[in-house]
């Protein structure tokens, strides 16, 4: 129900389950907020110790106790918005077509994530620069190392051009 794979709409699923619609939007929304509060929950990154140790050997001789995090955006296909102003937000030249697009990540032990989706119009460098990512990370970073009553926790960005 979260999808809308199965049903696109809730006059469908009013029809297949014979619940009027104030009462299916409420039990969507009762599940969204827990997807929502059980995502709260889980951490942004893996900590510097899991990194290393779930990652292969050959990557710690290279970046040794770094916290290593490659980033790059990723296109989200939108059908083509009926307003003008969407259409210029969200269309992208090096997509040719509208997209939203949004900062995904993975960790050299095997840890992946995403970030928040923004119009397609934004380049990349923008996005990057432009979305918190950094300062999000020096936060975590500074949360770890003073748990660990450690100095810093490095974090190395891998950022593909």
């Amino acid at each position: 129900m979260v999808w809308g794979r199965a049903i696109t709409n809730w006059t469908l699923a009013e029809e297949k389950y014979g619940v009027h619609r104030e009462r299916l939007t409420m039990a969507f929304d009762a599940k969204l907020q827990t997807i929502l509060r059980a995502r709260a929950l889980w951490p942004m990154f893996v900590t510097v110790e899991e990194d290393i140790k779930l990652r292969r050997d050959k990557y710690n001789s290279r970046y040794k106790d770094k916290q290593t995090v490659f980033w790059d955006t990723t296109n989200i296909n939108l059908p083509k918005p009926s307003d003008a102003d969407l259409q210029r937000l969200t269309w992208s030249h090096y997509y040719n077509g509208n997209v939203g697009k949004g900062g995904v990540f993975a960790q050299l032990c095997g840890w992946i994530g995403t970030f928040a989706l923004w119009t397609g119009a934004v380049s990349d460098t923008d996005y990057l620069g432009n979305a918190g990512i950094l300062e999000m990370q020096k936060q975590y970073a500074a949360k770890f190392a003073a748990e660990l009553k450690e100095k810093e926790n490095p974090f190395v960005n891998i950022v593909d051009k």
